[in-house]
């Protein structure tokens, strides 16, 4: 039995021919070429285990990813930013078109925060697009959607609605029972109150989103008039202590000048001491040194005129007994 007649089954599966390969197994002797050194050769950072450079060692030169010049930038906000083509929006169930409806079907990313309708491809039918902070719309997409019968309107303000369930958890969650006797509204009726539940829930959010604006634009107001008060007084009670610190100021200021003339008076008074003080020692210095020669002259004059006198009286007693001689 030949292998075109064998009956193909799993036992009878193989690759195709070629596409394996046996694996090298090195150092397993000369024999293979690949024995002893295994194919690395003798020392060197290559046969090194772990050894080797990466692809872009140029050796240490400078790299040429750093040799380059750098130009152009990543915007953080384009990570965030999902870009939707017209053709893509006939995907959508319903006619409104905005952030939520986009995720729940399929056309843009649940990480995404924005997205941005550009004019690629063609809309078959009316979509209420509600642009906004979450939403943008190009100049050509605007003019085809309004070409199609559509409009672009202004969104509420965005809330970002939480992931919803799978279909197959949703049909193993239990159905609330109906009691008996109670008829089911049909099915007509039940989507139109679910759509009146959400328009109604819609504009709770607004009126109340409006309430907490104006709650909080009344109390920047008072905080505002608060401050003002506050300034005023602060301000009212500067004043006050100042023209109350004024006479003080000034008698404080008299007391000093009058503190400082008396110590001027009373430093003059004891330089003029100091003076004197100091003056007397020179001036009886100066007198007992004019005295001094004056009472040695007069010293050196008495012997002199002793001298004179015997010389006088010797003379005159000489001359007498001349006399009497004759």
């Amino acid at each position: 039995m030949t292998d075109e007649n064998k009956a193909l089954g799993l036992n009878a599966l193989q690759p195709a021919p070629g596409s394996k390969k046996t694996r090298r197994r090195v150092g397993r002797g000369r024999g293979s070429k690949l024995g002893k050194t295994a194919g690395r050769g003798h020392k060197g950072q290559n046969s090194r285990s772990g050894g080797g450079v990466p692809a872009w060692f140029e050796g240490g030169q400078m790299p040429i990813h750093m040799r380059l010049p750098k130009f152009g930038f990543s915007s953080r906000i384009g990570r965030v930013t999902a870009e939707v083509r017209l053709g893509e929006l006939n995907r959508i169930e319903g006619e409104t078109v905005n952030l939520n409806s986009l995720i729940a079907a399929g056309v843009v990313r649940r990480d995404m925060l924005r997205a941005r309708i550009v004019l690629s491809g063609a809309v078959e039918r009316r979509f209420r697009i509600e642009e906004g902070d979450s939403l943008a719309v190009t100049r050509g997409a605007r003019a085809a959607i309004e070409a199609a019968g559509g409009e672009v309107v202004e969104a509420p303000v965005f809330v970002r609605s939480k992931p919803k369930k799978p279909a197959a958890q949703a049909d193993q969650t239990a159905e609330p029972s109906v009691p008996e006797g109670a008829c089911e509204a049909p099915p007509e009726t039940a989507a139109a109150a679910s759509i009146e539940g959400t328009d109604d829930q819609a504009e709770a959010a607004v009126s109340a989103e409006a309430k907490e604006s104006e709650a909080a634009e009344a109390e920047a107001a008072a905080v505002e008039a608060a401050d003002q008060t506050e300034t005023a007084e602060s301000a009212e009670s500067e004043e006050a202590a100042a023209e109350a610190k004024e006479p003080e100021a000034a008698e404080t200021e008299a007391a000093v000048v009058e503190a400082a003339d008396q110590t001027e008076t009373a430093e003059s008074a004891e330089s003029e001491e100091a003076v004197a003080e100091a003056t007397e020692p020179e001036a009886t210095e100066v007198k007992t040194a004019d005295a001094a020669p004056q009472a040695e002259a007069t010293a050196g004059a008495e012997p002199e005129n002793v001298a004179v006198e015997q010389a006088s009286d010797e003379s005159d007693g000489s001359a007498e007994s001349g006399k009497e001689g004759r």
